[in-house]
């Protein structure tokens, strides 16, 4: 093709085998830099460090992270209200059966919106939390309400008589002045954005109506999730790296000890791990402080936290691969001098990358088209080889391991397994042993990692095509086509200083479960279910795992652990739809929450929310008991993605969870709470339906801001709860007996885009 320059004049560029072998070599000098893949051999990381100042720590952010961060640090401060109280009695008029926050380990409380007692509930309305007197129905009044204005609540624990209110404040933008000599623009941040601290306040609510703070502690963070084990509370708050131009600032009051290990990340942040007795004022706040890459899920015992996040890349370590595995062999030793004395120098890897392409590309000119052709066929195998090995080896999941007991917050130790976790139910402790689903992408960091809990990576496409991983794949890239002569295409020596995008490997998805000792050592594996497909839900129940994996029906996994050491695939069923969310009805039988699916010219769309009742009593052949399915595309539930949204008791046979309904199309009429009766031999029987609108009344295609999210019981008595109300009806018939306001804003309506 010819080009004009600055002048104006045509230049002819180089053919098309030169052009594509140029590509090569400058989209394999870009994969080192834009992956985030690591060399296999990492040992001297796995032995946890200590900072020894805060410029070693700087350092070791400048020479290993791979992307600029936010604001990080940590400074917790503590502020006692009060002096310590003792509890006061229970209510004796609360109910003695009452449900609580659907948790996944019993014994383990987790933090949610609404929180209950058998008298009292306790739920966020906006910025407000709301202490209900609620038991006897007839007479349920608010008794008080705590102000958190400027605050976004995160959640709430009761624990006896002391309420614990988790809660983010985000500081507002301030500007940095330009009174520093040098400082320009183009050099240093002007605006400084805002960061959030996380605030954890304990009140005495020993007086429903007169709630008393008695601690405060504040963190710099942001609130990623926490655990209440005893009367301890353990939560873990995030707090990522932020640049000014080219300064790194973490905060030195009241920073403690900072732990980290010798592996490079794409972006670090500080992990801070905290441990406050709710009930003894006088016991301080216990905390370590790590310095680790984000996490994508957590799951805690009543005596481990494990967190897990991707496992990620040092470019330098790539680069060393890449130059000294695929060029170096191949080009004469003159121009390997050329490129060592260029990969040697401190150069920013643009520079160096154009110079690179500068010093082969005059070389390959010479060898003619045959001969360069080969070298390109060459250069190709051995870097894809590459590709395809580091892919395996990072796109796995690092697992932390830390202690906690009566308070105590220790390190114990890491380990690694193929693949990304789904979520906090993709990942179990029972006696002794670690066990954890994975799903492995075989793309490693060139993709959206697999598994990480976003609703949006839906295998079915907005057009309703199932697809069968959890991000898309690109085509593979290809050269140009062949054109006549005067049109033949080639960059100049290097035409920007952006790099061009890797080659992507071809890459499928597969699924496994593994089992790890006390040491995080794997012991027992069961590896590459369902290819192709990526997990949507798993459940640890005993000696046994439950998997769903889905592309276009949906595989029930039942997995035997009962020898931790020889994990076995006992059963499985294929049948239509996908579960999100699966629970345990007893020992032989699990509830199922997902979509139904149906094939619409050969492609498979989700057609409304679906119920299943899986029988797994004979583990080699597990059935579906029975199912229920509701509305057309589009409806939902925020039981799919938020288990606290579910509620049931076998006891007394019910069901109950949010339901946003469509109708032809996400044509949205209704939502609410569905009401099921759910036994065994009847399987699913709707009760009724309980709202706090009527869409119907509403322009078509509108949304209510605040839909029922949870449900509970106390005594007889169901009760729904949104934002704007509380509303009590009758568990025998549903008959309404009482509606609570709470003090929101006025309802806002907003319009649903087709």
């Amino acid at each position: 093709m010819a080009k004009k320059n600055a002048k104006g004049i045509s230049e002819q560029t180089p053919t098309p085998v030169y052009a594509a072998l140029f590509v090569i070599i400058v989209a394999g000098f870009a994969f080192l830099f834009l992956s985030n893949y690591q060399q296999p051999s990492l040992s001297s990381g796995d032995e946890l460090k200590k900072f020894s100042s805060l410029a070693e720590l700087k350092d070791f952010i400048k020479s290993n992270q791979q992307a600029g961060g936010i604001y990080g640090g940590r400074v917790l401060a503590t502020t006692d209200a009060g002096a310590p109280m003792q509890a006061g009695a229970e209510s004796k008029a609360a109910a003695d059966d009452y449900s609580t926050t659907n948790i996944q380990v019993a014994g383990v409380d987790e933090d949610d919106t609404v929180k209950n007692d058998g008298k009292y509930i306790y739920t966020v309305a906006g910025s407000n939390v709301v202490i209900t007197d609620a038991y006897p129905a007839e007479n349920a009044a608010i008794v008080s309400t705590i102000n958190m204005s400027g605050s976004n609540i995160d959640g709430l624990y009761v624990n006896g008589n002391r309420l614990v209110v988790f809660t983010n404040i985000y500081n507002n933008y301030y500007i940095q002045p330009l009174a520093a000599e040098g400082m320009t623009v183009e050099s240093k941040m002007l605006i400084r954005p805002s960061f959030p601290n996380t605030m954890i306040k304990i009140y005495d609510i020993s007086d429903r109506s007169s709630p008393a703070l008695k601690r405060e502690l504040s963190m710099n963070g942001s609130y990623y999730n926490s655990r209440m084990v005893g009367d301890y509370v353990y939560a873990v708050v995030n707090a990522p790296i932020q640049y000014y131009g080219d300064d790194i600032v973490v905060p030195l009051s009241g920073s403690p000890d900072i732990y980290y290990f010798d592996f490079p990340d794409y972006s670090y942040q500080l992990t801070t791990i905290i441990s406050v007795n709710v009930n003894d004022d006088n016991k301080e706040p216990q905390s370590k402080v790590f310095l680790l890459g984000y996490s994508n899920a957590m799951f805690v015992s009543k005596d481990n936290i494990f967190l897990t996040y991707q496992k990620r890349v040092k470019p330098s370590i790539l680069q060393d691969r890449t130059i000294e595995e695929v060029i170096l062999p191949l080009v004469p030793e003159d121009v390997a001098g050329k490129i060592r004395q260029i990969m040697q120098s401190v150069k920013p890897y643009y520079e160096k990358e154009s110079e690179l392409a500068e010093a082969v590309q005059g070389w390959l000119e010479s060898l003619g088209p045959e001969k360069a052709a080969e070298v390109a066929k060459a250069w190709e195998e051995r870097a894809s080889g590459i590709r395809a090995e580091i892919a395996k080896e990072t796109d796995k999941s690092v697992i932390h391991k830390i202690s906690i007991s009566s308070g105590e917050i220790i390190y114990k130790t890491r380990g690694e397994v193929p693949g990304q976790p789904l979520n906090q139910f993709s990942m179990d402790e029972y006696n002794g042993y670690f066990r954890i689903a994975t799903t492995t992408s075989g793309s490693g960091g060139f993709g959206f990692p697999v598994g990480v809990a976003v609703r949006s990576s839906s295998p079915v496409s907005e057009a309703g095509e199932a697809v069968s991983q959890a991000a898309p794949s690109e085509p593979e890239p290809q050269t140009e086509p062949e054109k006549p002569e005067q049109t033949t295409i080639a960059p100049e020596p290097l035409p920007s200083p952006r790099p061009l995008p890797p080659v992507r490997p071809v890459v499928s998805s597969a699924n496994h479960l593994y089992v790890l000792d006390s040491d995080m050592k794997i012991v027992g594996k069961v590896e590459d279910l369902a290819p192709g497909e990526r997990i949507f839900s798993a459940r640890f129940i005993g000696d046994r795992a439950y998997l769903v994996t889905f592309v276009r029906i949906d595989p029930l996994f039942v997995v035997d652990l009962s020898d931790p050491r020889n994990p076995k695939v006992l059963g499985e069923l294929k049948i239509p739809g996908v579960s999100d969310y699966l629970h345990p009805y007893d020992e032989n039988h699990i509830i199922g929450v997902g979509q139904a699916t149906e094939e619409v010219y050969g492609r498979v769309t989700f057609s409304g929310l679906k119920l299943s009742l899986f029988d797994v009593s004979d583990v080699s052949n597990p059935r579906e008991l029975a199912k229920y399915e509701i509305g057309d595309r589009g409806t939902s539930s925020d039981a799919l993605y938020d288990h606290k949204a579910f509620l049931f008791s076998k006891d007394r046979n019910l069901l109950v969870l949010p339901v946003l309904l469509a109708e032809k199309d996400y044509q949205y009429t209704w939502q609410g709470a569905y009401v099921f009766d759910l036994n065994l031999q009847d399987g699913f029987t709707l009760k009724g339906k309980i709202t706090h609108d009527d869409l119907q009344e509403k322009p078509e295609y509108y949304y209510p801001r605040f839909p029922v999210r949870r449900s509970l019981y106390i005594g007889n008595v169901l009760y729904t709860v949104s934002e704007a109300m509380i509303k009590a009806n009758s568990l025998s018939d549903l008959a309404e007996i009482n509606t609570i306001k709470l003090p929101v804003e006025q309802q806002i309506y907003y319009p649903f885009i087709k």
